[in-house]
């Protein structure tokens, strides 16, 4: 009797007759098969139609064998495959994250729980050999050094050498991060926003409709707590919003330390969805190269000053002027342990905002943006002590958070929906550029 074949006669519903090597040629299950086109290994568990062409191991066999039987009204196979695994000495593990079998080796990985690191990803691994557990260990997936030390210690401890078993860690750190990516990509949808309601959409024309509009953004800004700097402010909030048209804009913001070039941008930025805001301290030299596709695509990419931003200079200019990032880059084939080439790209257009205490930037920087300069005049400073101590007069500071509220919601809201339209200048050739 093979390991599998209990288990494979339960959920076939026959007797299998299998050959000394543990194969065996059956009718296929998953379509209609008048000749028996199906090859099962009942040693290892595998199987393959050589007529519908699925294949795969017992796992993909369970998956395929539910997804058939659920289709029936009333029939729960739950309990039968239940069975099954426990016939073929896999019994349900509680709170496994994933679960790989190699053909190379013939061993079983079990991650039941993973740990994102700096230097990558940590996993709870138990290595299972012949329906048992037989090796733990806690390594990272992403060290070549951790990889070896780990098949050094299994092979000491099982006497077993594993010539493939570096390329079973290598395949079982690749399932883990697109297991990762999956679990993120669900939760990113989760945080998408709901659609505006009747009543918030009311709320968003209405103001967007204002006829002094701009008049209106401004004592916005000033409402949250700015003091003077309305041209700057409105220029940020411009800039902001530009980010869903093909060419945004782009600022630099020149300043002293601690004048306020930051907060400026704080109380901007807090007037666009949040969703639409990428901020960072800083930014490493192929940090934009390893986002998602999507993930800058009509943001705005805020960097608070500019050291941060100086590894990161040549994809930021080129994401500015070419509307995305496309590179090539060299990665090991899990498989064949071979380099090969591959093509990423991350697309834009983003709006791009960054403070700065140098007085000069690069000129290839300097050409892509405007340039803005901090009011740092002694009247300005006194008009912000005294709003400073405004801050803590009780009466003001109920009333002021409230207001806030408002007035980041109407905001919000009329961010969402903006969009893009082609603007026509009938007078075009009398504006002078000064």
């Amino acid at each position: 009797m093979f390991k599998y074949q209990k288990a494979y006669e339960l959920l076939m519903g026959e007797e299998l007759k299998p050959r000394e090597d543990g194969e065996v040629t059956t009718n296929c299950r998953f379509h209609p098969d008048d000749n028996p086109s199906c090859s099962i290994n009942l040693n290892h568990g595998l199987f393959k139609c050589h007529g519908c062409g699925k294949e795969g191991n017992f796992i993909t066999f369970i998956k395929l064998f539910r997804e058939l039987t659920s289709c029936k009204a009333g029939f729960d196979v739950t309990a039968i495959i239940d069975q099954a695994k426990e016939l073929a000495g896999m019994p349900e593990i509680k709170n496994l994250f994933l679960s790989y079998w190699s053909e190379l080796t013939g061993l079983r990985y079990n991650v039941e729980r993973i740990i994102s690191i700096k230097s990558g990803i940590k996993v709870c691994l138990k290595i299972v050999q012949n329906g048992s557990v037989v090796y733990s260990d806690m390594p990272n997936l992403s060290s070549a050094k951790s990889r070896n030390e780990l098949v050094g210690r299994f092979r000491a401890l099982v006497g077993v050498e594993c010539l493939n078993m570096d390329y079973d860690l290598i395949e079982l750190e690749r399932r883990c991060k697109d297991k990762l990516n999956i679990i993120n990509d669900k939760s990113e949808a989760k945080k998408e926003e709901a659609p505006l309601t009747p009543e918030e959409e009311k709320i968003g024309l209405d103001f967007l409709c204002s006829p002094n509009l701009v008049k209106i953004i401004q004592q916005d800004l000033m409402s949250m707590g700015a003091v003077g700097e309305e041209i700057n402010l409105l220029l940020l909030y411009l800039a902001g919003t530009s980010r869903i048209l093909p060419k945004p804009i782009s600022i630099v913001i020149k300043g002293t330390s601690s004048g306020g070039k930051s907060y400026i941008v704080s109380i901007a930025i807090r007037l666009m969805p949040p969703d639409a805001v990428k901020e960072y301290s800083s930014i490493s030299a192929k940090a934009l190269t390893h986002m998602k596709q999507e993930e800058l695509k009509n943001k705005i990419l805020i960097v608070y000053e500019r050291p941060g931003a100086e590894a990161s200079d040549y994809n930021i200019r080129v994401i500015q002027s070419e509307g995305k990032i496309r590179i090539a880059t060299t990665v090991k084939d899990p498989e064949t342990g071979n380099f090969t080439t591959i093509e990423k790209e991350v697309e834009g257009p983003i709006a791009y905002i960054e403070t700065t205490t140098k007085t000069s930037i690069h000129p290839e920087n300097e050409t892509r943006v405007f340039i803005l300069y901090i009011d740092e005049s002694v009247g300005q400073t006194e008009n912000i002590h005294l709003a400073q101590k405004e801050k803590y007069i009780a009466s003001n500071q109920k009333i002021t958070e409230e207001l806030r509220k408002q007035i980041i919601k109407k905001h919000v809201i009329a961010q969402r929906i903006l969009k893009p339209y082609k603007v026509e200048i009938p007078y075009v050739h009398e504006i002078e550029f000064p």
